[in-house]
């Protein structure tokens, strides 16, 4: 590390992106290399066709494909030929020559994530800790070591942001403490313990603990590890997905409860998100709404499709309430904040968030790809579906792919869409179906239009010339190996405006990451 990256937040932001990146293709990788893909992109000398790959190894299409991709965000393969229609060829870049001389270390992996899945529970006192596996002997690649244990740290750290775990040390470095004076068990603490300091974050003497500079800042960046977590039981299924199999338990039931995604987790980081990245570019665009003086053509209400946590509509409503002429007109106007969901426990969290606030609310079965019930459901609850303000964050990427269109002749993206049974769906697929569910969205938001807010992929070499500073390739693995479809930010706004939509207000967000936006808000209407 150059003194000028000495900085410890800057050291532990780091290895947090290391982390993530390990959780995000760990899996991957040890399967590509147990299958022998590995073993034959090594030698390769031209660019190997992806779809023979897939056949001659026995893989579904789509998610090698996605693992291409994976691997090019971390620098290790460069992807060619027809890639928006799925004619891709991968060869390995030079680093990616001498990263696959180490391949062999992620035949650990699997342990490694068993590993990390027992943490939470150990902690609990409900079952022993695995055993935590040996590290490699020390390589070339110093992103190897970080990437193995990065499983097991996402874990200890969303369980430390959960519980409060690590609260005892209080926000200094250097306060020497007991394991004993830790509410978990000694045992499995003890292990713990040892990882952290193998991570430079504590310091141990025999029984007694501390934490580092370092290891300070890290604790305060734990929710980060959130996402990276919240997607744990889909990355440990993916060498059953890429060979074809559907673990059960990644399944939604008869009420939409899923195993796929710690539901729960998943909504506290997008509300974290909102809070840290969007809130302020979001009121920009939605407080002059209720600033209008003519008070009776402001909407009735917010409807937030894929409310998560609630923060959005919280925040929103206690904006208005202190900012705007609205607010001091609630009692004549009243406004309703709707919380959609389609599942069970984000909407319990949601009526949780805005009834604690104090923010009128209901909350609604619903789903982003399907605006007409949605506005049944609006209208059955005593509200005008065309007098209310929508809003959505990071959902749209979230819908089932319906394939409502027939394929556009120009696609652009080149990103990786994989569908429910690991195929792949071209980009000139995947970009007509997301103009049609603007299209279908055209309709229901003619009076006060709709705030979307999305993530978007970007060009890989960007997040590879950044790598350890940014954590899109957990991004991509998360979302390509539950099938959802995040695009580029130019094909989002495409695919808006040849469907009829214009924007009213527009901002690109989180370009300081990897030199591109990774987040859009756009505030549209009908053109």
């Amino acid at each position: 590390m150059t003194a000028a990256n000495a900085d410890p937040a800057y050291a532990a932001w780091e290895k947090l992106c290391h982390h993530t990146d390990g959780l995000a293709i760990g899996s991957t990788v040890a399967t590509l290399e147990k299958t022998g893909v590995l073993a034959k992109l090594a030698d390769a000398t031209t660019p190997l066709p992806l779809d023979a790959l897939a056949e001659a190894h026995g893989l579904k299409r789509g998610y090698v494909h996605l693992a291409a991709r994976l691997l090019a965000l971390q620098g290790w393969a460069e992807r060619s030929g027809d890639i928006e229609r799925g004619d891709t060829h991968v060869l390995p870049t030079e680093s990616g020559r001498a990263w696959l001389c180490e391949r062999a270390a992620y035949r650990a992996v699997p342990a490694w994530l068993a590993f990390a899945r027992s943490i939470a529970p150990a902690l609990a006192g409900k079952t022993p800790l695995a055993p935590m596996p040996p590290l490699p002997k020390r390589g070339g690649n110093r992103r190897i070591p970080l990437q193995l244990r990065g499983a097991a740290l996402a874990a200890l750290m969303a369980t430390d942001t959960r519980t409060g775990l690590f609260t005892p040390f209080g926000s200094e470095p250097g306060r020497k403490l007991a394991i004993a004076d830790f509410p978990a068990p000694p045992e499995t603490l003890d292990q713990l313990f040892d990882l952290l300091f193998l991570e430079g974050w504590v310091e141990r003497n025999a029984q007694r603990v501390a934490l580092t500079a370092e290891g300070v800042a890290a604790m305060a960046m734990a929710p980060q590890y959130f996402h990276s977590t919240s997607y744990l039981a889909t990355l440990a299924a993916v060498p059953e997905l890429m060979q074809g199999g559907a673990p059960p338990e990644l399944a939604r039931d008869g009420e939409n409860m899923e195993g796929h995604v710690d539901r729960e987790m998943d909504v506290r980081f997008s509300g974290l998100v909102f809070a840290r990245n969007c809130r302020d570019p979001f009121f920009e665009a939605a407080l002059p709404l209720f600033d209008d003086p003519d008070l009776s053509a402001q909407p009735c209400a917010v409807v937030d499709c894929g409310a998560g946590d609630g923060t959005l509509l919280r925040e929103l409503y206690q904006a208005i309430a202190t900012r705007t002429r609205r607010g001091a007109q609630l009692s004549r106007y009243p406004l309703t904040m709707v919380g959609v969901e389609y599942n069970r426990i984000a909407q319990e969290i949601t009526s949780a968030t805005l009834r604690d606030a104090g923010v009128p609310h209901i909350t609604l079965a619903g789903d982003i790809g399907e605006p007409a019930a949605l506005a049944d459901a609006l209208a059955a609850a005593g509200l005008e579906p065309k007098n209310v303000l929508h809003v959505s964050k990071s959902v749209i990427h979230d819908r089932d792919f319906r394939g409502r269109a027939d394929p556009i002749a120009d696609p652009l993206s080149q990103a990786v869409f994989v569908s429910p049974d690991g195929g792949l769906i071209p980009a000139a697929a995947l970009e007509a179906d997301l103009r049609a569910l603007f299209a279908a969205w055209r309709p229901h938001i003619s009076r006060h239009g709709m705030i979307v807010i999305e993530a978007h992929v970007v060009a890989p070499e960007l997040a590879a010339a950044r790598i350890g500073g940014n954590v899109l390739v957990c991004l991509e693995a998360t979302h390509g190996f539950s099938h959802q479809y995040l695009v580029e930010i130019d094909v989002h706004r495409r695919a808006a405006q040849r469907a009829g939509l214009r924007p009213c207000h527009q901002r690109d967000l989180g370009a300081a990451m990897v030199g591109a936006p990774i987040l859009s808000l756009d505030h549209y209407r009908p053109a």
